[in-house]
């Protein structure tokens, strides 16, 4: 398992007004976990007292100590123990000690961040069995968040100046405390570090020092760098990797192994307690209160009761010795016999590390996922790769300086910046404003446009005798946009782009192409970015079809968890076979299916294979509004541009007709949509993110026992997870599902399937023969673990015990990847931390019924959620990146840096046109690379304009 899975940043006492008092939000966050849940209102001053005091009362809760850290930039960190009354004074903008006023909070003041940095249930399992480790832990785990925290001063800024021309300066001083915490709320084993940073600081004006608001906002986009850099310096921490290798285990290339997989599963039972306990109260209302819908302040109190039970028990009853002995015997239960004799791991020092080597494979990472990205992001990648190379660092401060001196390498050699001014470049750094590519990125887009423009062509007439001929070759009844799009497919120009809304039919439009296709002599074959949708679309068209990554594998193509995608030397390729159905022959059709979920490396790919045979055809169906590549996108935007796109939008899906027309809006990230939805009951809102979930589960159960085919689509696998606990505990308490808690082992999401349960594969295997995103229904166990399915077709399989625990998980609620291409009876969508794509994939899957689930306290703020919902933030490629980096960087309100010469354009009022005009620089299919001639292909090559992607220089971009 991967070392850390950290918590978020949470605000403590964000203003809200109209919200509930400082002392109910508190006090509801006290009984909560506190990963999940979203910091309310303080009203007020005194509320502001009131909510320092009831955090610094919880941070010390189960902590000996809580330490402080002060840190002066170019002094050293002072370090001390603090008292919760110290705590309580610093959280109160009175400084550590009582003895100065840094501010005076107001009714909308953020006091402080709380930043959560966990460890793995490994690394919590053995601290819990033994006090030794723990200590060990515990001042390794102190040492990387001391780090962590230099590390965020160096960068941190503050605005200084009136709105719209404010001026970003450096933080001089910063404090934080650290409360260490050892278990879930469920009484588990979990450590995990609460670093609380108060919004005030230091910073140097014209020569003097004054107290100033702390900038949060870059904070929050540079977590990612936070947390690899805690995780760096924990896996590099000798002392922590001795007591490892003294209890037969070891961190080997950033996780630790050697632990027991039982014991890990026994020790993961996060939210269970909770969510059993709401059940029981959800299932008692049900049936005192048939028929009838539970409004959001019942299920607010269902969650507080359940928490009080739960807590009543772990909190005031039991000490950490006695958590510990309970602890111990669950695990010597399982066969647990504690530390061993000693082992052997591989390790690096500082000075054997090959800093170009790093730099080299963080870049490449950093290209395959992005187009654009910050330094922060570049921090991320450069300490995860030092996490991974099994480097053991003395002094945490000395892993921090390798670090920024190979991302000083990273971006000296390889990074190119998209701002051409300097001084916007750093506000773009400071900001945290991805600002930021690289010579590789342009050109590897510039290489797919030109591949995809060597496929242009005119806007072709559709003739009508084509048209009946395709019509003929349909099994179903088709609509006018339909045949005009298999007409196209099924044609002779060399590329073609269809995108179609959910629901207008593509598949069967599909199944009518390809039979066209094979009716003129030519063969098709179907690509699609899952093993289950290539299932699918075979199955519809009854034709070869194929996942995109096993075309490109047949063809010679490799990568891995952390090498990008390259293409062996034709020596070492294999050699399909003649009568491979993955093997191209002259005239054949490509159809590329879900196109928009492809990335561009794998477009370019796809593209590279197709040229290499004469005359074969290229058809891309997909939906940009949907769900986007995990890496670069924007292919089919690209191919737009140089060839005429069929948009099918005659939606037939959905029982209410007007409900088509409304998914068209949502689909086009229209802010209108809200009122529709809430004209339309649609919409189900919750003043606190954990009411909403419950309430998101409690609907869900309820769909359930009625019979209906429901699914909930949720934005992240943590939500999946906690949803999917909650619904399987109702369904357990209502007799729908038996668990066997003797013979069954947790999944992949560490939630163990009873019979009855549905669930879903996550992994392709031949050998058992199912496939990833597959859902099944639990019928049996095996003696060891193994699970018997049966799928909705009625296909039966045994999944055994190894497959079971590392690629299933329940399926009640997935996530948006999950649901595309699915269709059932009722949706219902957690919107919160959603994406625009993962909001209209949810908003469209149900046909009867469609239900989206935000947290607002009125309409006001539910529609402003939902805007930003719509928002969508996917990578388009770096020819849209780099004008969203403008608009990015003009939307802060920030001063124009002051420029040398009147007559210089930057420093006039049209310096944003001006630098605009410098994005059409990174434009690859205006001022690209030469076209690479396609082998064989019996047309003119075209002229080839100026390469834009100089060797040397200021910089490419705006």
């Amino acid at each position: 398992m991967a070392i850390v899975s950290h918590g978020g940043i949470e605000k403590i006492g964000h203003g809200n007004g109209g919200m509930h008092s400082a002392a109910r939000d508190f006090a509801r966050y006290l009984t909560t976990d506190c990963e999940s849940i979203r910091i309310e209102s303080v009203n007020g001053a005194a509320d502001a007292q009131g909510t320092a005091g009831a955090y610094a009362g919880y941070a010390a809760e189960g902590a000996a100590t809580v330490r402080h850290l002060a840190v002066a930039l170019g002094s050293a960190t002072m370090r001390r123990q603090i008292t919760p009354g110290q705590l309580e004074a610093m959280l109160s903008w009175q400084g550590v000690d009582g003895t100065g006023e840094h501010g005076v909070p107001r009714s909308n003041s953020v006091l402080a961040l709380d930043k959560t940095f966990n460890v793995t249930k490994e690394l919590s399992i053995l601290a819990g069995l033994d006090e030794t480790f723990a200590d060990v832990l515990e001042d390794a785990m102190h040492e990387a968040v001391s780090v962590t925290v230099e590390a965020l001063a160096a960068e941190s800024v503050s605005r200084v100046g009136p709105a719209g021309e404010q001026e970003l300066v450096p933080v001089t001083w910063l404090e934080a405390a650290i409360a260490m915490h050892r278990t879930s709320r469920a009484g588990d084993p979990h450590w995990h570090a609460h670093t609380v940073i108060p919004t005030r600081v230091l910073v140097k004006v014209d020569g003097e020092e004054r107290w100033a608001g702390l900038w949060t906002t870059p904070l929050f986009r540079d977590q990612r760098r936070l947390n690899r850099i805690f995780d760096a310096a924990l896996t590099s921490n000798p002392r922590l990797r001795r007591a490892l290798l003294e209890r037969r285990a070891s961190i080997q290339a950033g996780k630790v192994v050697g632990v027991d997989e039982r014991v890990v599963a026994e020790f993961s039972r996060r939210h269970a307690q909770i969510d059993a306990a709401v059940s029981d109260l959800a299932a008692d209302w049900r049936a005192s209160h048939p028929g009838q819908t539970p409004a959001a302040a019942v299920v607010a109190a269902w969650r507080e009761r359940a928490q009080k039970q739960t807590r009543a028990a772990k909190d005031d009853t039991r000490t950490l010795a006695t958590l510990r002995a309970e602890w111990r015997a669950r695990a010597h239960r399982l066969g647990w016999t504690g530390a061993g004799a000693n082992g052997y791991t591989p390790f690096r020092l500082g000075f054997q590390i090959d800093l170009h080597e790093i730099a080299h494979r963080a870049i490449d990472r950093l290209g395959a996922e992005r187009s654009r990205w910050h330094e922060g992001d570049i921090q991320a990648k450069v300490f995860d790769e030092l996490s991974r190379a099994d480097l053991v660092v003395r002094d945490p401060a000395d892993l921090r300086k390798l670090g920024m001196r190979i991302t000083d390498l990273v971006i000296a050699e390889y990074c190119l910046p998209i701002l051409h001014d300097p001084a916007h470049m750093d506000q773009a750094r400071r900001a945290r404003v991805r600002a930021w590519t690289s010579t590789e990125v342009v050109r590897q887009e510039q290489e797919l446009r030109a591949r995809l423009a060597s496929r242009a062509h005119a806007d072709a007439a559709i003739e009508l005798p084509w048209i009946e001929a395709v019509a003929a070759c349909s099994r179903a009844r088709l609509g006018i946009g339909q045949l005009v799009a298999a007409a196209r497919i099924a044609g002779a120009e060399s590329l073609v782009v269809v995108e179609g809304a959910a629901g207008t039919g593509k598949t069967t439009m599909l199944d009518t192409a390809v039979r066209t296709i094979h009716a003129t002599g030519s063969r098709a074959l179907v690509l699609a970015p899952s093993a289950t949708a290539a299932k699918v679309a075979g199955e519809e068209t009854r034709t070869t079809a194929s996942t995109l990554h096993r075309f490109l594998r047949a063809h010679g193509y490799v990568w891995s968890e952390t090498e990008p995608l390259r293409r062996l030397p034709p020596e070492q390729r294999p050699i399909p076979a003649p009568d491979s159905p993955l093997w191209l022959r002259p005239g054949d059709v490509v159809i590329v299916d879900e196109a928009g979920m492809a990335d561009q490396d794998t477009m370019r790919a796809v593209l590279t294979i197709a040229d290499e045979t004469p005359a074969v055809r290229i058809r891309l169906v997909g939906d940009r509004a949907q769900l986007r590549p995990v890496g670069k996108g924007g292919v089919l935007a690209m191919a737009a541009d140089v060839v005429p796109v069929t948009d099918l939008k005659d939606v037939h899906r959905f029982r209410q007709p007007w409900w088509n027309a409304l998914t068209l809006l949502i689909r086009d990230r229209d802010p209108r949509s809200f009122d529709h939805l809430l004209r339309a009951g649609a919409f189900v809102a919750g003043r606190d993110q954990e009411v909403t979930a419950t309430r998101f589960a409690h609907d869900l159960v309820t769909d359930l026992l009625g019979g209906s085919d429901a699914l909930g689509i949720v934005a992240t696998n943590e939500q999946a997870a906690v949803t999917n606990t909650r619904v399987q505990a109702a369904l357990v308490a209502a007799g729908r599902v038996r668990p066997d808690a003797h013979r069954a082992i947790p999944g992949r999401d560490g939630l163990t399937a009873g019979i009855g349960d549905r669930i879903t594969t996550r992994a392709n295997d031949g050998d058992i023969e199912v496939l990833n995103r597959q859902t099944w229904t639990v019928t049996g166990h095996g003696p060891d673990g193994a699970l018997r399915v049966r799928g909705k077709d009625g296909q039966r399989r045994s999944l055994p015990a190894t497959y079971v625990h590392r690629s299933t998980h329940l399926a009640y609620a997935v996530t948006g990847y999950g649901a595309q291409g699915l269709t059932v009876e009722v949706a219902r969508v957690l919107a919160d931390d959603a994406s625009g794509a993962v909001a209209y994939v949810g908003a469209t899957r149900g046909r009867e019924a469609n239900f989206i689930y935000l947290t607002a306290s009125d309409a006001a703020e539910a529609r402003q959620v939902w805007a930003e919902v719509l928002a969508d933030d996917a990578d388009d490629g770096i020819t849209i990146e780099a004008f969203k980096t403008v608009r990015e960087l003009a939307a802060l309100g920030l001063r124009q840096p002051t420029r040398r010469g009147t007559n210089d354009p930057a420093a006039t009022p049209a310096t944003r046109e001006t630098l605009a005009s410098r994005a059409r620089l990174l434009a690859g299919h205006r001022h690209g690379l030469p076209r690479p001639t396609p082998p064989r292909r019996p047309k003119p090559e075209p002229e080839s304009p100026s390469l834009s992607c100089p060797e040397a220089g200021p910089g490419i971009g705006i």
